[in-house]
């Protein structure tokens, strides 16, 4: 199968990015970034692509992404991290819809192409019922896309973390954040474990519903994949299975 992921420096995106390229399922994992990888990576399975502008899906860069079957999309930004007014918005919603609706037409074997989005636990598909901006935000980004599948070949599923525990972090935690983990136990959720549903939704996603997740990719919150709904999905997968 030839999945797209969309954004792998970050926390989940890297975490994302090396459950791909162990799942026996993925022979094809094409890393749509906008600025190069962070770690050095060589896998026969992997091509990487350079992108500036995710507002933008040229034919040459859809006749490189041909055949594609899912993308995992893993792009986002934080409130603090958008310098500029509108770049929140811009990069959180408009990307995502904006890749959705071009890569609609990739796939080739007569089901529907699967966008796999990273949302929040914050996030509300309700007018004015979010929590803050990165709630309405995605919110918004999630009722947009869900809306295209009415209209294009697509099906999309949204996954909604809260805090999220690195896997493989790259410093140790600090004490305080060891006991915020403790704490909110019922509510953190490992980056491994994000991108095994992720995976496991693009690969069984295909026909509109998901065998056993019927309703999931449905207008509406209740379609939305929750933290205990992700460790279940997660538990499905192969690689969750060797472990």
């Amino acid at each position: 199968m030839h999945v797209i992921l969309a954004g792998g420096n970050g926390t989940v995106g890297s975490a994302i990015l090396a459950q791909a390229l162990l799942h026996p399922s993925i022979t094809r994992l094409t890393l749509l970034l906008r600025r190069p990888l962070a770690l050095s990576l060589s896998s026969p399975k992997l091509h990487i692509i350079i992108h500036e502008d995710f507002l933008s899906y040229p034919p040459a860069l859809l006749e490189q992404l041909k055949g594609a079957q899912a993308c995992l999309w893993a792009i986002g930004v934080t409130g603090v991290g958008a310098k500029v007014e509108g770049d929140y918005e811009k990069i959180t919603r408009d990307f995502a819809v904006e890749a959705a609706k071009a890569f609609a037409a990739l796939r080739e074997d007569g089901e529907k192409f699967v966008f796999c989005f990273l949302s929040a636990a914050t996030a509300n598909q309700a007018v004015g019922k979010a929590w803050g901006e990165a709630g309405r935000v995605r919110g918004e980004a999630e009722a947009t896309l869900v809306a295209l599948t009415s209209t294009l070949p697509l099906a999309t599923y949204f996954f909604r973390p809260a805090p999220v525990r690195s896997s493989n972090p790259t410093v140790p935690f600090t004490t305080f954040q060891n006991i915020r983990f403790y704490l909110m136990s019922r509510f953190v959720i490992d980056d491994d474990v994000i991108s095994n549903a992720m995976i496991q939704a693009a690969l069984q996603g295909g026909s509109g519903e998901i065998e056993g997740w019927e309703g999931k990719g449905k207008p509406g919150n209740e379609g939305a994949f929750g933290i205990g709904e992700m460790k279940l999905l997660a538990a499905e997968s192969v690689l969750a299975k060797k472990e």
